[in-house]
């Protein structure tokens, strides 16, 4: 059986209509639209199925800046359209929802909407996360930092990785990776190096204390038993809370099992010490 390809096409909006002009002459056929967070901007794509290969018109926008709808060419598109609104806050220009009168509407709905629940409230939508993602036992945005990598943003892909994993230098070294297990690419060849590309980011950065938005002091104090790793990591996003943390180990210094169960090889002490302190 004959794999289906692959294509990826940057377009703007000056170009998408040419663009979807021609897949329309090609009698490509529409499939749906995903939205990418790309931090202050989105990248909005567009899938099509034109014979045995896949086309993907991507475009980047300003978050909150409205796209033209592409229904005047793809009709169907509304549908996706419609929840590319809903979902993520898009705004549409143009979107065609009536088909004639033909399409089934709610009387309180705003013009430039369509399909929404006739009755009760809206059943929540579920999202699904990559698999990677799925697997990483702190749920770190990896599509998002990887991607953020890719474009040149070290920097960026540490604050990603930092929201949800504070100490990116020590696990882009020992952690056992389970999010390559769940990386796609392994299915064709080697999983994407994910653990290394961590280590990456957190390498870039060196061992600068991270500008941290603290939530106004709460007043309260709370100890944490324990300096290890899961310990450092409570304390850091208590503290971001606004709580006044301590943190209390027997030996007198955080690090835990990092400081005598891993060889210097695979962990450098000066590197540990140096992202325990920077937290």
């Amino acid at each position: 059986m004959t794999e289906m390809t692959i294509q990826k096409v940057a377009v703007d909006k000056s170009t998408i209509f040419s663009a979807l002009e021609e897949l329309k002459q090609q009698d490509a056929r529409f499939i749906t639209i995903t939205v990418l967070d790309r931090g202050e901007e989105l990248e909005v794509v567009y899938h099509f199925e034109k014979g045995k290969e896949i086309v993907n018109l991507s475009m980047i926008t300003k978050k909150e800046e409205p796209l033209e709808s592409i229904s005047s060419v793809y009709g169907v598109a509304f549908i996706a359209e419609n929840e590319a609104q809903d979902m993520f806050n898009l705004k549409f220009s143009g979107l065609n929802v009536d088909f004639g009168g033909k399409m089934l509407k709610v009387e309180s709905a705003l013009e430039a909407t369509l399909l929404k629940p006739t009755v009760g409230e809206r059943p929540p939508t579920e999202r699904f996360y990559g698999k990677c993602r799925e697997e990483c036992p702190a749920m770190v945005n990896i599509p998002k930092y990887l991607q953020q990598i890719v474009d040149g943003d070290p920097e960026g892909a540490y604050e990603t990785i930092v929201e949800r994993a504070p100490i990116p230098a020590i696990l882009g070294r020992v952690c056992f990776a389970p999010c390559q297990t769940g990386c796609r690419q392994e299915k064709k060849e080697s999983p994407i190096q994910i653990r290394l590309l961590k280590r990456y980011a957190a390498d870039s950065m060196g061992s600068l204390r991270r500008a941290v938005e603290r939530r106004p002091s709460t007043g309260k104090r709370v100890a944490v038993v324990g300096g290890g790793p899961s310990g450092v990591t409570t304390a850091f996003y208590l503290g971001m809370q606004g709580h006044d943390v301590t943190v209390y180990d027997k030996s007198g210094r955080c690090g835990g099992a990092m400081l005598w169960g891993i060889p210097k090889f695979r962990l450098p002490k000066d590197i540990l010490q140096d992202e325990i302190a920077a937290r």
